[in-house]
């Protein structure tokens, strides 16, 4: 009967061990992917704008009423698309949350 006990003990405190070192799911959702993205354009815009560096873009409307925009339109979504995929083949999002959303 104890080696019954001994045994139910053990798998008690493997499974208590497994619960409290269980990496958590690390991935992001579809606010925090945008988020994300959002803030890494901004970024590579404030590079170009702090050295200077202006993209012409035919869709740049200049009533946006931010002269610094750089990354505008089809540009920007072309980043977006590609920083999405960096994301999913890294495994911080799914494929799924993306087509879900889009």
């Amino acid at each position: 009967m104890s080696k019954k006990f001994d045994d139910l003990y053990k798998e008690w405190i493997e499974k208590q061990v497994e619960i409290i070192y269980e990496p958590k799911d690390q991935r992001l959702n579809w606010d925090e992917l945008q988020e994300t993205v959002c803030q890494i354009i901004e970024t590579f815009e404030d590079f170009l704008n702090n050295r200077g560096i202006t993209i012409d873009n035919p869709e740049k409307n200049d009533s946006t009423g931010n002269p610094k925009l750089n990354i505008y339109g089809t540009d920007y979504g072309e980043l977006q698309s590609n920083l999405e995929l960096i994301f999913v083949d890294r495994g911080l999002v799914t494929q799924e949350i993306i087509d879900k959303f889009k």
